[in-house]
């Protein structure tokens, strides 16, 4: 899963620096070093046309003991009744919990999805979101198989390393998730809408400057969500931003390192997961 526009840029520019001094052929990657330890960081972007590799983290990573990921495929109860509690929208139907102008652009996002209106009708807007992005991408040809974590994941698995996620199951996802207030879960729906009404080219330069070591795109996509979505970014980008912490304080008491893999959203911007780490005292640094 995520501005003030008016932050001075010169305090961005010394919190991000080492975004810009990364080889271009390298995909961006950091170590965070702290109690004697090390664990590694990178951030996957949304699936792309060609599947994500990078031999340098692929062989890092059986060096390490754990991966550790946003969320992965582990189901603990009835995902039809966890879905019935905290995605549908009861007796609001989705049109009526957006403003005109988000109802013209959720149409004009189903039509790029390729995913009739009524679909998503029965949703909160947080599910309606989730659904119009998963077929979005499946539309676009752009599988979700192909991204960094699923990759990483896939190659953890055949080793038998330890699996970690920031949400244990698929459970707790549509419970945070479906925890959100009215006001964040309606700016969640809206910056998706943002994110497909973009465009496949647009979203595609963001994702190939990250992957070169540039992040401007990425920080003003970051600036933009914290300016116009401010509860949204509270919860689903500062929230969870910090929570990363006392994760990392214990990769890092740990005997070998791990390799933790975010979304580039949360690696960009000024209260970015590296920000939040370097404010511990730790030391972050790219490594080329």
């Amino acid at each position: 899963m995520l501005t003030g526009m008016a932050a001075a840029a010169s305090s961005l520019a010394t919190k991000t620096a080492w975004s810009t001094a990364l080889p271009v052929a390298l995909w961006p990657l950091w170590s965070v070093e702290g109690h004697r330890g090390k664990a590694y960081v990178l951030g996957g972007t949304p699936p792309r046309a060609q599947p994500w590799h990078d031999s340098r983290i692929e062989q890092l990573l059986t060096t390490c003991s754990t991966l550790w990921t946003e969320t992965n495929q582990i189901v603990r109860g009835n995902m039809r009744e966890l879905v019935a509690t905290h995605g549908m929208s009861g007796q609001t139907p989705l049109s009526e919990r957006l403003s005109a102008t988000d109802r013209q652009r959720l149409d004009k996002a189903a039509k790029a999805a390729n995913m009739p209106l009524e679909k998503v009708a029965p949703f909160r807007p947080w599910l309606a979101a989730f659904t119009l992005e998963n077929a979005y991408h499946a539309h676009i040809g752009h599988p979700e198989s192909g991204s960094a974590e699923k990759i990483l994941i896939a190659r953890a698995k055949k080793t038998g390393m330890v699996l970690q996620s920031e949400f244990p199951a698929q459970d707790d996802v549509l419970t945070y998730m479906g925890s959100l207030s009215a006001e964040q879960e309606q700016q969640f729906l809206s910056y998706t809408l943002d994110t497909i009404l973009n465009g496949p080219a647009e979203n595609e330069r963001i994702y190939s400057d990250w992957s070169r070591g540039d992040s401007t795109r990425a920080e003003t996509v970051v600036l933009r969500l914290k300016a116009n979505y401010p509860a949204l970014y509270a919860s689903l980008v500062l929230g969870r931003n910090r929570n990363w912490v006392p994760r990392f304080d214990a990769m890092l008491r740990a005997d070998k390192p791990a390799l933790v893999v975010l979304g580039l959203y949360h690696m960009a911007g000024p209260d970015s997961v590296l920000v939040q780490l370097q404010a511990q005292g730790w030391t972050v640094r790219a490594v080329n």
